[in-house]
């Protein structure tokens, strides 16, 4: 029920992978401004069209440095249009994500990621340390990728030059594969990891719309 006590219907699923939906956004609503960044100007928008670009640029950067189809990849930034932009390429190049929180520390970090398998993580330049220190002292494979320019790491600024006419990847996983694993720090033992798919992830963006109505 909405709060006019009317009932809505979620509409039909209209993609099988959460990363689609961005390349769904982007053919209806193209230069309508979708995120906004804050800058000493000001509130810039970015659109719809332009996020998705920056998306797959993202992707087609992330299959270079070696992320595969199932791999499990950190993902530690605070909160940034880039964030949710790199959360999406990983799941476009068929990873799964390892968020994690901006005030854990190095020995917590290096739990969630030893735990996890992880072979990649996406860092920005706040960050970069933490996950530094965790591959000195425990993770030496893991490869570091910034959200930052970075002459001595592959960034986010690098893709864009780099790939800026990639399309969309044709979905390299399936609607019940693991997309994210969301960890407890780990503080007081092992940290422990929920997995939801992208048909979790869907459905509650499919029970949001049976809410809220958006225009």
């Amino acid at each position: 029920m909405t709060s006019t006590g009317r009932t809505t219907q979620a509409p039909e699923p209209v993609v099988r992978l959460l990363p689609q939906l961005l390349d769904f956004a982007a053919a209806r609503y193209g230069s309508s401004p979708f995120l906004l960044r804050h800058a000493p100007g000001g509130w810039q928008p970015l659109s719809f069209a332009e996020c998705a670009r920056a998306m797959h640029a993202f992707t087609a950067l992330l299959e270079r440095e070696g992320v595969k189809s199932g791999d499990r990849v950190g993902l530690q930034s605070e909160n940034r249009p880039e964030w949710g932009l790199a959360y999406l390429a990983l799941l476009e190049a068929g990873a799964v994500v390892v968020p994690l929180d901006t005030q854990l520390r190095p020995q917590e970090v290096g739990e969630i990621l030893a735990a996890a398998q992880a072979t990649h993580c996406v860092v920005s330049a706040r960050q970069r340390a933490v996950l530094e220190s965790v591959k000195q002292a425990r993770l030496p494979a893991l490869a570091i990728l910034s959200l930052d320019a970075a002459a001595d790491l592959p960034n986010w600024e690098a893709a864009q030059r780099e790939f800026p006419s990639e399309s969309a990847r044709p979905g390299v996983a399936q609607p019940g594969d693991l997309a994210v694993i969301l960890f407890t720090s780990g503080t007081t033992g092992q940290p422990k990891g929920v997995m939801l798919s992208h048909f979790n992830l869907l459905s509650n963006v499919e029970a949001v719309a049976r809410v809220f109505e958006f225009g």
